[in-house]
């Protein structure tokens, strides 16, 4: 879950960035195919090795995205406004289902352990 979590981090971390090396417009792209990427494998429950590696190659795409000034970064901002916030959104829905499922589970466990006598936790009377 703590992931999940870092995951999340990762992609609002890298709605402001852009790269060097490669056009900036086709790192952003990237970086937006990549978090979608990331929202299948989350909702189609890939194994953990899979989402490693779709976080890896989101990274290196972040390191690319730090050689640019703050104006090139918020004229990238500003053009791909539309496209990344409809990617962390569906990033964002996917992590909260799992988590969501994670909590649903882990209730539902807890429903199967065995019970305690009654009395077994009742606070003294003054």
């Amino acid at each position: 879950m703590c992931k999940i979590f870092s995951l999340m981090m990762l992609s609002v971390g890298l709605v402001a960035l852009s790269g060097c090396g490669e056009s900036k417009d086709s790192l952003m792209k990237q970086t937006i195919a990549d978090m979608n990427e990331m929202a299948d494998a989350i909702e189609a429950d890939k194994p953990q090795a899979e989402l490693d590696a779709i976080t890896k190659r989101m990274e290196e795409v972040g390191e690319k995205f730090k050689e640019f000034s703050a104006e090139e970064k918020k004229e990238l901002a500003e053009k791909y406004a539309d496209e990344m916030a409809a990617a962390q959104k569906r990033l964002m829905e996917a992590m909260m289902a799992k988590v969501g499922k994670a909590g649903q589970e882990m209730m539902k466990n807890m429903s199967d352990m065995p019970k305690m006598p009654d009395g077994a936790f009742q606070m003294p009377q003054p």
